[in-house]
């Protein structure tokens, strides 16, 4: 039996190779682009695994710095480690949040100096520091009864039913900028720290954060040599007939 077997001309046949190169040249093309595109993946992976465990990192230590400032706030009011104990018994009870102790609810800005921790500490009176903050009169009765009536325990509460966006700066911009220019002032106190909206108000309303003037090495130089407490005093206009004002200073001589 004869077997007529199919013969291709050598045209068909270097056709027939050539697409064959082409389809191999495509097929190399198209495993580059996916070993590349795998590459950016990874990459991609690699770059957000390794943020994740910066963010990771970041919070640790915040949490731990955290837990370890209120170590030492409880430590040196131990009264008011019994009161949050005794908020977090009866957190439904109360209409709005309970914060406190302010101690505890204010942390520094980042690139915040020690000395400016040092001033807040010192200027803030112990009262406040280790008070608790409400937001109407019924929390502010109800938290009273639960610690000082029925647990004898001491408690200051601060009632802050507003937050006042704006507090009257001692000095004018222009002026400011003046006194920072010439003089090294460096800001207001409560500029280098946050803290809740009614924490702040708090602060600002009892202790006049915002209008106590901070200053570094320049201004310290300016109070021992160029009369700069006989400056600060003079107002930009007279009120009320009286052409000084009290003004409070927290500035230190050198960096530690």
């Amino acid at each position: 039996q004869l077997v007529k077997e199919a013969s291709h001309s050598p045209e068909e046949i270097e056709q027939q190779l050539q697409d064959t190169k082409t389809s191999m040249q495509e097929a190399n093309r198209a495993l580059r682009e996916t070993k590349a595109l795998l590459m950016d993946v990874t990459t991609d992976v690699s770059r957000h695994e390794e943020n994740a465990a910066f963010i990771q990192s970041k919070l640790a230590k915040q949490t731990d710095a955290k837990q370890q400032h209120s170590r030492q706030v409880f430590s040196k009011f131990p009264e008011a480690k019994q009161i949050c104990e005794i908020i977090g018994q009866h957190r439904s009870e109360f209409r709005k949040p309970v914060l406190g102790p302010v101690a505890n609810l204010v942390t520094p800005k980042p690139g915040t100096e020690s000395q400016h921790a040092a001033f807040l500490e010192q200027h803030v009176p112990t009262h406040l520091w280790k008070g608790f903050v409400v937001e109407t009169k019924e929390d502010q009765d109800l938290l009273y009864r639960l610690v000082r009536e029925e647990r004898e325990i001491p408690i200051n509460i601060f009632v802050v039913d507003r937050v006042e966006e704006n507090f009257p700066r001692p000095f004018s911009e222009r002026r400011w900028k003046t006194l920072k220019d010439n003089f090294g002032l460096e800001g207001y106190l409560d500029q280098f720290f946050d803290a809740p909206p009614s924490v702040f108000q708090a602060l600002r309303t009892q202790a006049k954060i915002h209008a106590v003037v901070v200053g570094g090495m320049k201004t310290q130089k300016a109070v021992d040599s160029d009369g700069l407490l006989d400056i600060l005093p003079q107002r930009d206009e007279p009120v009320n007939g009286k052409k000084l004002q009290n003004i409070v200073l927290c500035s230190h001589s050198q960096n530690e």
